[in-house]
């Protein structure tokens, strides 16, 4: 996932694109993309049901419960969340992510976005952030490593 500034900047709102890539059509077909647009709780949610077929016979095949992938599956999600470019900043009361598979990466926002509070949840990738010192009345927290 990466966070930053829309190079549009004719842009007035938040813009959230998502490219998905599967090894096969199935893998895509079990997930749920769910977007909010509700004000306070704009967001995005990624639901993915993994069943593995177990063959009964040459012309059958069972669905089971739902499991990882094979070494032979992958899917992936490029997820870009743009801010609009502001000559004054876009205040964001709450950004919360919980994103343990996704590497995050934070380009320099301070001028044209301003954070209340962040929670980033992450900890099986890398956190990137771009960012200068936080002001004092910012809530910041992390719960994975970061690096600069």
């Amino acid at each position: 996932m990466t966070v930053g500034i829309n190079p549009d900047h004719k842009a007035t709102e938040v813009v959230i694109q998502l490219q998905a890539n599967a090894s096969d059509y199935t893998l895509l077909q079990q997930t749920n993309i769910c977007i909010c647009q509700q004000d306070p709780n704009r967001g995005m949610t990624i639901y993915v049901r993994i069943y593995h077929y177990r063959s009964t016979s040459e012309t059958e095949s069972t669905r089971q419960a739902p499991g990882n992938l094979s070494e032979y599956q992958y899917l992936n999600f490029n997820i870009q969340l743009l801010f609009p470019w502001k000559s004054s900043p876009y205040v964001v009361p709450g950004f919360t992510t919980y994103l343990p598979q996704f590497t995050q990466h934070f380009a320099h926002l301070s001028k044209h976005v301003t954070f209340n509070k962040v929670s980033i949840f992450g900890t099986m990738n890398e956190i990137k952030c771009q960012v200068r010192p936080i002001a004092l009345s910012t809530r910041f927290v992390v719960h994975a490593d970061i690096s600069p």
